[in-house]
């Protein structure tokens, strides 16, 4: 007799876990107030500022083809807009998986998710990089006879200058990125660790 009780209760519980990890999952990839829809929302923003900041840049970019010159600062903020946008199309694909998430849910979701983390730092990696080359090329496109208006300032007041703006850049953008994206990886992360 309590074998019988014991068996019934190991089967209530599995049945009980198995409705709640259902649950979670149906939270995760349908809800529309989810992480996995927030995520899916910030990163179509993305995609939509990328054709108006291409139309920009296109305004400026013609005439300068056409005076002979080209602006590569302007370039550089170009590519860093294009990798943004390169990056956002693949999150924006695997989100969309993430949300037709079959097999082993959890294990499945935690893979696409450390894909995603893996993304959005390797894009931070390279937008720092980007904007640590615009102040290299200020400095040494002076010797060539471009900028040099900038050769006439302290270069210690130039640094100061570079490292203001640019550190001001860098944290703007770490709390964009956080406020864009991390926050909703790690609301997804802690229901799938309520998942069994």
């Amino acid at each position: 007799m309590e074998l019988d009780e014991f068996k019934e209760l190991c089967n209530r519980s599995a049945d009980e876990q198995t409705l709640a990890n259902q649950n979670i999952t149906d939270m995760i990839t349908q809800e529309s107030r989810g992480p996995l829809a927030q995520l899916q929302k910030k990163t179509k923003y993305t995609l939509y500022l990328f054709p108006l900041s291409l139309i920009f840049f296109a305004c400026l970019f013609i005439p300068a083809f056409g005076a002979g010159g080209i602006n590569v600062p302007m370039l550089l903020v170009f590519f860093v807009l294009f990798t943004e946008y390169i990056v956002s199309v693949l999150n924006y694909y695997t989100i969309k998986k993430m949300q037709q998430a079959s097999g082993n849910v959890r294990e499945n979701l935690l893979k696409k998710m450390n894909v995603l983390r893996l993304r959005y730092k390797l894009y931070f990696i390279l937008y720092i990089t980007l904007f640590l080359m615009m102040p290299a090329y200020l400095e040494l496109s002076h010797f060539t006879g471009h900028f040099a208006g900038l050769a006439k300032i302290n270069p210690f007041i130039r640094v100061a200058w570079y490292i203001l703006v640019f550190g001001c850049l860098f944290v703007i953008k770490k709390e964009a990125q956080k406020q864009q994206y991390e926050q909703y990886l790690d609301q997804l992360k802690r229901l799938l660790d309520q998942m069994q």
